[in-house]
C-alpha cells in the first residue's frame, strides 16, 4: 500500500535505512492544492480539504484540461453501467471534510447506490460520482507553507492511474522456529513491480490534491 499511494504521489519509496526500492518516482504533473493555491508553499492552516477541490479535480478529469493546459480526459470506473471516480484520503483530510458543512448536508441527502458491488466495500462515501476512500498510507509531510506546515496529499484517480506488475507471484508461507522454539519467524516474498501510469510525459489517470492536514488530537 505504501509504495503505491509514493509512487502516485510522485515520491520515490525507500526503507528506514534510505535504500531505494524500484525505480525513482516521476513527479505529478496534475496537482491542485488547497485553497486554489499556486504552491506547496503557499499553503496556510486555512487550506483543508473541501469538495470544492473534488468538484474542480471532476470537471478536469472529463474534459481533459488542466487550467490553460489541454491534456486528454480520464477514463472513469465503469461500475453498473456508470461511470465513478475515486479519492483517497489521509484520515486528518477525512476529519476536516467531515467539519465542513458542505459535506454534512451533502450525507444527509445522499442516497445510498450499489452497496452490495465490492467496488465499494470499505468506501467512506460517495459524492457527485466520487467514491471516497478514507487510508492511513496516503502520503504526508511536514514542510509546507513556510516550511513546517504539515499536509496530506489525497489522490483523485480514474481508470488505469497506476500499473502493477509480478514477475514473481508470492511464495509460500513458511514458519519456523529458532533458539529451542523461543524464538517464532514467518517469511514470504514476491517479484512485483508498480509506477503511475503516464502518457507522453503526463500524467494518465491521477491528480494529486494537497491541502493543509494536522493532527486534531494536538
Amino acid at each position: 500500500d505504501e509504495i503505491i499511494f509514493k509512487k502516485l504521489s510522485g515520491t520515490t519509496f525507500t526503507d528506514q535505512q534510505s535504500v531505494t526500492f524500484g525505480e525513482a518516482a516521476t513527479a505529478n504533473t496534475n496537482v491542485l492544492f488547497g485553497a486554489g493555491k499556486a504552491s506547496k508553499g503557499d499553503l496556510t492552516i486555512s487550506d483543508g480539504f473541501t469538495l470544492d477541490m473534488v468538484r474542480k479535480a471532476k470537471t478536469i478529469a472529463k474534459t481533459g484540461i488542466f487550467g490553460t493546459t489541454t491534456k486528454w480526459r480520464m477514463r472513469p470506473m465503469m461500475i453498473n453501467g456508470k461511470p465513478y471516480y475515486g479519492c483517497a484520503l489521509h484520515p486528518y483530510q477525512v476529519y476536516d471534510l467531515q467539519g465542513n458543512q458542505q459535506w454534512e448536508q451533502a450525507m444527509r441527502e445522499a442516497q445510498v447506490r450499489g452497496n452490495e458491488n465490492p467496488l465499494f466495500t470499505g468506501a467512506l462515501a460517495m459524492w457527485n460520482g466520487v467514491i471516497f476512500y478514507e487510508h492511513d498510507k496516503v502520503l504526508t509531510g511536514s514542510d509546507a507553507g513556510t516550511g513546517s506546515l504539515t499536509y496530506a496529499d489525497a489522490l483523485f484517480f480514474g481508470l488505469q492511474a497506476g500499473i502493477w506488475a509480478e514477475a514473481q507471484q508470492a511464495a509460500d508461507w513458511i514458519e519456523k522456529l529458532f533458539d529451542f522454539d523461543d524464538q517464532y519467524a514467518v517469511a514470504t516474498g514476491m517479484m512485483f513491480g508498480f509506477d503511475k501510469t503516464m502518457f507522453n510525459s503526463f500524467d494518465f489517470s491521477v491528480i494529486k490534491l494537497e491541502t493543509y492536514a494536522a493532527n486534531p488530537g494536538v
